[in-house]
């Protein structure tokens, strides 16, 4: 916990190896990964980006379950790897 807020981290894996990760934090009605400057994630150089960003945002969805507003922050060309169901 950070004051009140609690941290988070969304792995994707795919057998034994973890293909990318999302972190941020979780603060009552709100959820956010990153910053407009510096997106919280990462992918494996041998990770599948549009597999491993649907394994994120669902693991995203999930821990945001209770929020009524989600910030993620990406680099620009991952956002055709975003599911349509989020809005920019």
């Amino acid at each position: 916990m950070l004051h009140g807020r609690k941290l988070f981290a969304v792995l994707s894996i795919v057998g034994e190896d973890v293909t990318a990760v999302m972190t941020g934090l979780h603060d009552a009605d709100r959820v956010q990964s990153g910053l407009t400057l510096r997106p919280q994630i990462a992918f494996s150089r041998y990770a599948d980006r549009p597999r491993a960003m649907n394994d994120l945002i669902a693991g995203l969805l999930q821990e945001s379950k209770s929020a009524k507003l989600v910030d993620l922050f990406l680099w620009s060309d991952m956002a055709g790897l975003v599911a349509a169901r989020l809005h920019q």
